[in-house]
């Protein structure tokens, strides 16, 4: 089953008891769902996987089964609307969040600056189009060259006030002739 029709499930599940833990059984959740109760097996262990449900099933014909919920339809649809600005689909999140620009807005402040993932530091900064390459042995434009000042440093700096050169990295230097 795929990650989007276990979605929509959950959110048929969730309508139908009002987000409300609720003593049910599985014919009922059949029902709703408009599976088999086998299938309503399956269906339910991939949410209680995903951390989205629990269900206590109740032992002996004709007990009702507990049904809790731990996430709501609009965390669903805003993590995977997450999920989608964090993979550059602003299209497919803009839909996700219901058209809604000020939600989708907030979503991609949270992606930009600085983050850690699996220990390494990312930096993401809007920017209208790819960077090819930010290698500051290359010609880059001026937009670009600006970015490597923030991310490289040299020996050296203008003081553009002073309109002298002091150290960046570099401690101590002689100069071998006036210019």
């Amino acid at each position: 089953m795929s990650g989007q029709r276990l979605k929509t499930q959950f959110q048929r599940l969730y309508n139908h008891f009002s987000g409300q833990d609720s003593d049910t059984n599985l014919q009922d959740i059949s029902d709703v769902l408009f599976c088999t109760r086998r299938n309503v097996r399956m269906v339910i262990n991939k949410m209680v996987e995903k951390g989205w449900i629990d269900w206590e099933p109740a032992i002996g014909r004709g007990k009702q089964s507990r049904l809790v919920f731990h996430s709501t339809d609009t965390e669903l649809q805003y993590n995977h609307a997450r999920k989608l600005v964090a993979d550059g689909k602003l299209e497919p999140a803009l839909e996700a969040l219901g058209h809604d620009a000020n939600k989708l807005a907030q979503l991609i402040q949270e992606q930009l600056g600085l983050t850690t993932q699996k220990g390494r530091q990312i930096v993401r900064v809007p920017y209208y189009r790819a960077f090819t390459n930010l290698n500051p042995l290359r010609p880059l434009r001026r937009s670009e060259q600006h970015l490597v000042r923030q991310i490289f440093n040299g020996l050296t700096r203008i003081n553009e006030e002073k309109e002298e050169t002091e150290g960046d990295l570099a401690h101590h230097w002689e100069a071998f002739s006036a210019r």
